[in-house]
């Protein structure tokens, strides 16, 4: 499809879903049997992930998620853990040592991974659970899937079970807040899939939004961006240098906890003073 046509039925679908606002409430929990799992792999690596999986589930107690919820859901969760474990590692960072942790999720979609992302800050190198303030900012939370349901409400049953946790149907420029940690999973740096995702073309201000993202992390605080592919993982880097957000690691991830097509790639920034 060409872009300008794309472009001007964004401009008239986007508005209109916020304006009508469409719910039809939390869908029910998909419970599915997950000991196929990593069936797709060879015999000696899927018992390799199963070892992972389990240990990543009871470090980061997710148990009751594990018996409530759908293969898909599992495995995405699991491949967050060892995202955020192995770049988390690998900066050798760690939250300040505080009792409470205010965090922003820029962009979080449906939310999908919510269970592993506040389970992991929840308890990141700290002998204790810490409390962790988590925010999602999603402007397009009326976009309907397939089921008739919006992307709010299947955000609401992803956090349904999550404490201090809050979703903001605002853009984040929008809120000036400041942060321990922001965070970024997936964010449009590249014209054409901002605009296959139905968004405008007025929206798209990838530099303006890590400015502001970047501005809004305390002093001691973290900037975590995900990419997907080696294209939009290149461009964010030269974003992240062009803003002279420099201080942390840019690296690709490795993991079989979740069959991608597209290679995944990290950034982990590190705001000093």
């Amino acid at each position: 499809m060409l872009a300008w046509f794309k472009s001007l039925r964004n401009a008239v679908d986007f508005p209109l879903r916020r304006s009508i606002k469409w719910s039809r409430g939390a869908p029910p929990i998909r419970r599915e049997g997950l000991d196929r799992a990593f069936a797709h792999l060879p015999s000696d690596k899927a018992a390799e992930m199963e070892r992972r999986a389990s240990q990543l589930i009871d470090s980061h107690g997710l148990q009751e998620f594990k018996a409530n919820c759908s293969l898909k859901h599992y495995t995405i969760n699991l491949f967050y853990l060892e995202m955020l474990e192995n770049t988390f590692g690998e900066a050798d960072y760690e939250f300040a040592l505080k009792p409470v942790l205010r965090v922003a999720d820029i962009g979080p979609g449906s939310w999908i991974y919510a269970p592993a992302f506040h389970s992991f800050l929840s308890q990141w190198r700290s002998p204790e659970r810490r409390t962790v303030e988590l925010i999602g900012y999603e402007i397009d939370a009326y976009r309907i899937f397939n089921d008739m349901r919006s992307r709010l409400d299947h955000i609401k049953r992803n956090i349904d079970k999550l404490p201090d946790t809050s979703i903001v149907t605002e853009a984040f420029q929008e809120r000036r807040e400041h942060f321990d940690l922001v965070t970024l999973f997936y964010p449009f740096v590249l014209v054409p899939d901002h605009l296959d995702w139905g968004l405008p073309r007025s929206a798209f201000e990838p530099e303006t939004l890590l400015e502001i993202a970047w501005s809004s992390v305390r002093p001691g605080g973290a900037l975590f961006i995900a990419n997907q592919g080696p294209e939009e993982f290149e461009e964010q880097k030269r974003l992240l240098d062009e803003c002279g957000i420099t201080k942390g690691v840019s690296w690709p991830l490795e993991s079989e906890l979740h069959p991608y097509e597209i290679p995944r790639f990290a950034h982990l920034r590190i705001k000093t003073r």
